[in-house]
């Protein structure tokens, strides 16, 4: 995907509709601003984001849920790889079992949500704070 406003307004409209407060206008706080503000001038903006490897122990049960999955041997994992970064995987003992490989679509939902970043069509993590797309927190 190219850096383009309109891509950039396209990739912030989303993250705008998950949670509008990780929204950010470059001259600070205290700047009011909507949706169309965000399509009409995206250069204005930038998302701030968690980085997927600050995942909490919370959110990291609850995705194991989303999926199915119960039980103190289930453990999440994730490496900048695009989608295909993402696993879930199980533990019996020293064995390590992988249940899940890509990202699926209720998982990517709940992680938006909660403000992490997450690869965007075919752009990784790095791709788009190198756009200007998004700032990562110190979290």
């Amino acid at each position: 995907m190219e850096n383009t406003r309109d891509n950039k307004a396209r990739f912030l409209l989303i993250s705008y509709a998950n949670n509008r407060n990780s929204i950010k206008h470059i001259h600070g706080a205290g700047v009011v601003f909507s949706a169309i503000d965000i399509i009409n001038n995206p250069d204005e903006f930038y998302s701030e984001l968690k980085p997927l490897s600050a995942i909490s122990d919370e959110d990291k049960k609850e995705i194991a849920k989303l999926l199915g999955y119960t039980g103190n041997n289930i453990k999440v994992e994730y490496e900048e790889n695009g989608y295909r970064g993402f696993m879930l995987t199980a533990f019996n003992g020293s064995k390590k079992f992988i249940l899940l490989n890509e990202l699926p679509i209720i998982v990517g939902d709940y992680l938006r949500s909660k403000e992490y970043a997450l690869p965007f069509h075919d752009l990784t993590v790095q791709q788009q704070i190198e756009y200007g797309w998004i700032k990562l927190t110190n979290q």
